[in-house]
């Protein structure tokens, strides 16, 4: 069943590139009213500028409590919310980098409670209302040279399926959406090919589409690729860290 995006309104956190942006565009396309956040007010400006719909920009830094609680106090009544901010930075252990790993957990997964929290209270006292969370294919298990971002996006995932099961008796819809590997500033951080890499085009029409169907959780492409990172989670754990130990240089 697609949903009708005209006349509703939805905020997007993490809206000023890639993934963010693209979602924009095409639920404005669709007829949405958006509210885009981010802390770069200049690129949400120019993201805004080439929508098709109303937009209204509001600066918002998920890392910061004040900045979330002054974003909400402007944000008025919302139909829906896109959680989409994400940091992402390759990190080892082996050159564990705690200001990276801070700036993931405070982003990825804190950022996440801070939107949410108010946002949930304003949806559970209308008894509707619609949330989706970004997830990732690599938030399934552990991945090399992903401390901090697969545990953050672990966690932020695992935060979905517990609202999930709080909301299951109210007429709130959550989801939660996992793509596999975008082209993206952040992505070009790595040192290695991206494999079945998607543009934040395409992404984001997939995205859309899950969105206006009644399903809680979808992780895309379908690609071999993906399909075996999926199938991590059932695999048992010494075969998992074999697997993936291949891959990584002794030091």
């Amino acid at each position: 069943m697609m949903k009708n995006w005209a006349a509703k309104r939805y905020w997007l956190v993490g809206a000023s590139e890639g993934l963010g942006a693209s979602l924009a565009k095409e639920m404005s396309a669709q007829g949405a009213e958006l509210i885009l956040s981010a802390r770069n007010e200049e690129k949400l400006a120019a993201v805004a500028k080439g929508l098709a719909n109303k937009a209204t920009v509001l600066p918002c830094d998920v890392g910061s409590q004040e900045s979330v609680d002054k974003a909400v106090s402007a944000l008025g009544k919302i139909d829906g919310i896109v959680f989409l901010a994400a940091a992402y930075w390759p990190v080892s252990a082996q050159n564990w980098d705690n200001d990276k790993c801070a700036e993931m957990a405070n982003v990825n997964f804190l950022g996440a409670c801070r939107v949410l929290g108010p946002v949930v209270a304003q949806f559970t006292k209308a008894n509707s209302g619609h949330i989706v969370i970004t997830g990732t294919i690599a938030g399934v298990r552990g991945l090399p040279s992903s401390i901090g971002y697969t545990a953050s996006k672990a966690g932020l995932m695992t935060l979905a399926e517990c609202m999930k099961i709080d909301l299951q008796h109210t007429n709130i819809k959550l989801q939660l959406i996992n793509p596999g590997f975008i082209e993206t500033k952040a992505s070009a951080r790595n040192s290695f090919k991206l494999t079945d890499a998607m543009t934040p085009e395409f992404a984001a029409r997939e995205m859309l589409k899950f969105m206006s169907k009644k399903g809680f959780s979808y992780t895309y492409p379908k690609t071999i690729f993906t399909l075996f990172i999926r199938a991590l989670q059932f695999m048992p754990s010494a075969i998992h860290y074999k697997v993936w130990s291949s891959f990584v240089k002794p030091r």
